[in-house]
């Protein structure tokens, strides 16, 4: 059984959602909102991987954690708005 833990997966979408923004930099606007998109997962995988990297203490992990999920459903709400 392959076991990779959070970290390391975490790691590697970072990646991977980078990757996947070259490409539809030039296109349509269909990639517009796959770019958009891409950027939030980005933003908030990097984030979760710096607070559960830096911030030790689990009940203000949680909370940083928690905002990180709002604000990045605020992102979208915004890129929703200016998109339409």
């Amino acid at each position: 059984m392959l076991y990779v833990n959070y970290s390391q997966l975490c790691w590697w979408l970072v990646r991977l959602t980078a990757l996947l923004l070259v490409p539809g930099v030039f296109y349509d606007l269909e990639i517009l909102v796959m770019i958009c998109s891409l950027i939030i997962i980005h933003v908030k995988l990097g984030l979760e991987a710096i607070l559960n990297d830096y911030v030790h203490d689990k009940v203000v992990c949680l909370c940083f954690l928690f905002l990180v999920r709002l604000s990045s459903l605020e992102i979208v709400y915004f890129f929703s708005d200016f998109l339409l």
